[in-house]
């Protein structure tokens, strides 16, 4: 069973703070959404990032769902909680183990309370997944969850962790170099112009790959 300690480990213990991308040396970042309409935005986001995960995680042996959540003040209880599994039951997605679900301060803001739950997660999970990351700003997409939450797929074996934040976006991080530079090359032209210096710094120009995992 894979616990947050666990991922903190293997990704460091900013892997789940708000600017993923800039916390970690070697990161990707993804323009999701294109299009003025927000069911084209919406369809467009699904559609890259479900494409560049399943290319990412491709020959992974397990995939785990992260799920980190907020409350609107103090510390997480039992009726946040509850309300977080029927969320990921109506949007189709598995439930966690009790334990392996942590409740703590926030280590980037002392004020700040989380949860962060983890659960065992199925290929064919990862289309629900995205639906529930990227649609819960939207009013008319459902099912979405209530709650202000981070969504996390991550591969301990393979060394990936990605996040989509919204429709605007996603992060890739992880200790596995190699399959990251792969992805930059294969997806390049999704990648935001906004941090693409950035990354040319890590991984070069389409074409030239660097070693790791």
């Amino acid at each position: 069973m894979l616990t947050p300690e666990m991922i903190a480990a293997e990704f460091g213990p900013k892997w789940c703070e708000p600017a993923l991308f800039n916390s970690h040396p070697h990161a990707l970042r993804f323009e999701l959404g294109i299009g003025e309409h927000p069911i084209d935005r919406f369809l467009s986001a699904h559609e890259r990032a479900l494409a560049v995960i399943q290319d990412a995680f491709r020959g992974a042996r397990e995939l785990h769902l992260a799920v980190q959540i907020f409350p609107e003040s103090e510390i997480p209880g039992m009726r946040l909680l509850l309300q977080c599994f029927r969320d990921l039951r109506e949007c189709g997605l598995p439930l966690p183990l009790r334990d392996a679900i942590r409740t703590s301060q926030a280590s980037y803001d002392d004020e700040l309370w989380h949860c962060i739950m983890v659960m065992p997660l199925q290929a064919t999970d990862l289309s629900r997944v995205l639906w529930a990351a990227l649609g819960h700003d939207y009013a008319n997409i459902e099912p979405r969850p209530r709650l202000s939450a981070y969504f996390h797929v991550l591969s301990q074996d393979l060394g990936l962790l990605v996040r989509p934040y919204d429709d605007r976006g996603m992060d890739m991080i992880g200790p596995n170099t190699a399959r990251l530079a792969e992805v930059y090359a294969r997806h390049h032209s999704w990648l935001l112009s906004y941090d693409l210096d950035a990354m040319e710094q890590s991984f070069g120009r389409p074409g030239s790959m660097h070693g790791g995992r």
